[in-house]
C-alpha cells in the first residue's frame, strides 16, 4: 500500500517537486497558493487525508509549527544539500569564477561550510543567511547579499527565490539553486520512514493496572471514551485490568503529558491509581504495569504513571499552561524528565534556535556545550516524557553515517 503524502508549498515550488518524486511507494497529494496566505489552513484541514506532509517552500515548517503546534502527522521541509551546492558551482569554477566570495541564502551554514570545504575552496569569506531558512523573507535576503557585495566584496549569490534572482541580477551574478533529485528523495525517506515507524509504535501494546473502589460502571465508561477496554478484575479487590494500544493512549493523553480521565474518574471516588505498562508483548506491558501502580501509589491519592522499558513518565491530572519561561512550568517539565530545572531552561533556549525545533545530537551537544554521551542520556529522558521525538535521520556532513534527527516540542 502506498503512503500518502501531502506536498504544501508555493506553486512554483510544488511544481518543480512533484515531478522529482518517486511515486513507485508514494501516493503524492499536491496543496498549492499563489501568494501562500492559504497554505497554513490547508495543512489544518488535511490532517485526516494524508500519512505525513512534506513542505515544499523554505521556513513553511517552521510557520506551521509556529500557527498549528506540533503536528500530529510526520512533516519534513526540502532542503538543499551541500552536495547539491557543489554540483551547481561546478560551471561557474570552470569558468574561473571566485568561489571563495559567496553569499548564500538557502543552506545551512554546516552544509555549505563541511562541502566548500571537502571541495577544496577557501571558506574564510563565504557568508551564509540561516535565518533565512526560518524566514523566507525576500526583503531580508536581497539586504544580506547586497551587503555581502558591499562590505566584503561578495562575487556571486547563491539564492532559492525567483523573486531575489530577479532583483540582484542586474547588480551581481546569481545562481538559483533549486532542491535535487537526492533532496526530494531525503525528504520522502524521512516522511515514509517516520510514518511506518509511527505505525508500529502505535500497535504497541498498552496494559494498564487500575485501583479503583469506585462503581465499575463509572470505570468502564470513562475507558470507553479513550478507547480502551476493562477487560477484568486484576488480583481481586478494587484492581482492574485495561488494555489498549499506544497509539489509542498517546491521543487519549496528549502524547503522554495529561490524564483528563484521571481528573473525571477522581470526581466519583477519592482515590484513583493507574499504572500503564508500554511493551511489545503483553507479559512485558503487564510487568511493566505492575511497576507503574506502584509508583502511582506513592505519589498520592490521585496519580496515572506511565512505565517504558528505561523511564517512566508522571502523567498530568489537568494540563498545565506551558508558556515560555515561567519558573512553576520548567519545574513540572523537570519533575516529567527527572532533569533539573536548570537544564530545562537551558534546552528550552537552545531549541528555540533551531530551525523548525529540529537538530542532531551534535548539534546539542555544540549548543549547550555538553558531551555527547550527557546528550544522549538527557534525549533519552526528554523522549520518554514526551518533549522530544525521533522524526528521522539527516546526512552526517563529513559523509559518514546518517544522525539521527530530533524533533523538540514546543514547551
Amino acid at each position: 500500500m502506498k503512503t500518502v503524502i501531502g506536498l504544501v508549498g508555493y506553486r512554483h515550488d510544488v511544481d518543480h517537486l512533484a515531478p522529482l518524486v518517486d511515486q513507485t511507494e508514494v501516493e503524492l497529494r499536491c496543496h498549492t497558493d499563489r501568494d501562500g496566505a492559504l497554505l497554513i489552513p490547508q495543512v489544518e484541514a488535511g490532517q485526516n487525508d494524508v500519512q505525513g506532509w512534506i513542505m515544499a517552500t523554505p521556513g513553511l515548517l517552521d510557520q506551521v509549527h509556529r500557527h498549528l503546534g506540533s503536528l500530529p502527522r510526520p512533516a519534513a521541509a526540502v532542503r538543499i544539500s551541500g552536495a547539491t551546492l557543489v554540483r551547481a558551482l561546478l560551471e561557474p569554477a570552470r569558468a574561473g569564477r571566485d568561489l571563495t566570495k559567496l553569499s548564500v541564502d538557502c543552506v545551512t551554514r554546516q552544509e555549505v561550510i563541511s562541502a566548500l570545504t571537502e571541495a577544496k575552496i577557501d571558506t574564510t569569506t563565504v557568508r551564509v543567511l540561516e535565518d533565512r531558512l526560518r524566514r523566507p523573507q525576500d526583503a531580508d535576503a536581497l539586504a544580506f547579499h547586497r551587503r555581502q557585495r558591499r562590505r566584503h566584496r561578495a562575487a556571486l549569490a547563491v539564492t532559492r527565490s525567483w523573486r531575489t534572482e530577479q532583483e540582484l541580477t542586474p547588480e551581481m551574478d546569481v545562481i538559483r539553486l533549486l532542491p535535487s533529485e537526492d533532496d526530494v528523495r531525503t525528504a520522502v525517506q524521512d516522511v515514509v520512514g517516520r510514518v511506518e515507524a509511527k505505525t508500529q509504535a502505535d500497535a504497541q501494546i498498552a496494559l494498564g493496572l487500575i485501583d479503583f473502589p469506585g462503581d465499575p460502571a463509572v470505570l468502564a465508561a470513562e475507558l470507553a471514551r479513550i478507547g480502551a477496554t476493562l477487560a477484568r478484575p486484576h488480583g481481586g479487590g478494587d484492581e482492574y485490568l485495561m488494555i489498549t494500544t499506544r497509539g489509542s493512549l498517546s491521543a487519549a493523553t496528549g502524547g503522554l503529558v495529561r490524564f483528563v480521565s484521571l481528573r473525571r474518574l477522581a470526581e466519583s471516588c477519592p482515590q484513583v491509581h493507574v499504572g500503564i505498562g508500554l511493551g511489545q508483548v503483553a507479559p512485558e506491558a503487564e510487568r511493566l504495569a505492575g511497576q507503574a501502580l506502584s509508583r502511582a501509589r506513592k505519589i498520592g491519592p490521585v496519580a496515572a504513571v506511565v512505565h517504558l522499558r528505561s523511564s517512566e513518565i508522571v502523567l498530568e491530572v489537568e494540563h498545565p499552561e506551558l508558556g515560555i519561561g515561567p519558573e512553576e512550568d520548567f519545574e513540572v517539565l523537570s519533575r516529567r524528565s527527572g532533569l533539573s530545572v536548570a537544564t530545562i531552561e537551558r534546552l528550552h533556549a537552545a531549541f528555540a534556535t533551531f530551525e523548525a525545533r529540529e537538530f542532531t545530537a551534535r548539534e546539542l551537544a555544540e549548543k549547550l556545550p555538553i558531551t555527547p554521551d550527557r546528550v544522549r542520556r538527557i534525549l533519552t529522558r526528554l523522549e520518554a516524557a514526551g518533549l522530544v521525538r525521533r522524526i528521522g535521520t539527516r546526512p552526517s556532513p563529513t559523509g559518514g553515517r546518517p544522525q539521527g534527527l530530533f524533533h523538540a516540542e514546543d514547551f
